[in-house]
């Protein structure tokens, strides 16, 4: 197997996606009332549409191999944090225990949601038990969670670990896990394909994109040799639209193709 760029090969080696879709959908399909309006007082309710999803895990890893308003979650103005003195790191499954527990003290609630979902979802890495130490610092912000901007900071981190996975991956010809909302990914892919668009205009994206479209998208994506990349990618996002305004032309077409067939006298 040569080592460089054989991204065909990408899929025969053991793959190991570290965003934990289905577990985290279920774990929010746990939570209801004071739960749940804790975690939208955050800023993260839309999170509740993961609930019974799934994720394509060679598809999230093959987009990886090629990473250079889908998640809902808030765009504050205040940048989360990246320093702290405290040195102490989270432990994911502790955290975990506390959300799906009896007890809630909304503060602490708050702080242990944080780190399931940064852990688990958001912000992921090869460790499952404990919370990387570079996320720590952002535990100051569960309290006025809504006021920050958590977009930058999740991609910020999928960017980080996408170029150590390439530099694994163009190194060796494979990488053993990628860490980073590989979600994202795979939701943000199909938007950008040359074909219909579906329910466009609906935000955030993960609310149209369940686990049977994705499924649907992944099947339809494959290549013959079991990669992915087989749909072309739209250049830029007005082609995504004259996609769309065919499709609208050509269904308006047939329609008024049948009326004329069926005008009386024909």
């Amino acid at each position: 197997m040569s080592k460089k760029g054989s991204h065909e090969c990408c899929l025969a080696v053991a793959l190991e996606c570290d965003c934990r879709v289905e577990q985290f959908g279920l774990l929010m399909e746990g939570l209801e009332g004071e739960k749940m309006d804790i975690v939208e007082s955050m800023g993260f309710g839309h999170l509740k549409h993961l609930s019974g999803q799934a994720m394509n895990k060679e598809l999230g890893y093959w987009l990886m191999t090629r990473v250079q308003c889908v998640l809902g979650i808030p765009k504050g103005e205040r940048l989360v944090p990246l320093q702290m003195d405290d040195t102490n790191r989270a432990e994911i499954d502790v955290a975990k225990d506390y959300v799906m527990g009896e007890e809630v003290d909304v503060e602490k609630y708050r702080v242990a949601f944080l780190v399931v979902l940064l852990g688990m979802f958001l912000c992921p890495t090869t460790n499952f038990s404990i919370l990387a130490s570079d996320l720590t610092p952002a535990l100051c912000a569960a309290e006025e969670a809504k006021q920050y901007d958590w977009c930058s900071f999740v991609l910020d981190f999928l960017l980080r670990r996408a170029r150590a996975f390439s530099h694994s991956f163009d190194k060796d010809g494979y990488a053993v896990g990628c860490g980073g909302c590989t979600y994202f990914l795979v939701v943000f892919y199909p938007d950008r394909l040359r074909w219909p668009p579906v329910r466009w205009g609906e935000y955030p994206r993960v609310k149209v994109f369940d686990k049977d479209l994705l499924k649907n998208v992944a099947e339809a994506d494959r290549r013959n040799s079991g990669d992915f990349g087989k749909t072309k990618v739209a250049n830029h996002i007005g082609e995504v639209i004259r996609t769309e305004v065919r499709v609208v032309v050509d269904v308006v077409s047939r329609l008024l193709g049948e009326r004329i067939i069926n005008r009386p006298g024909m």
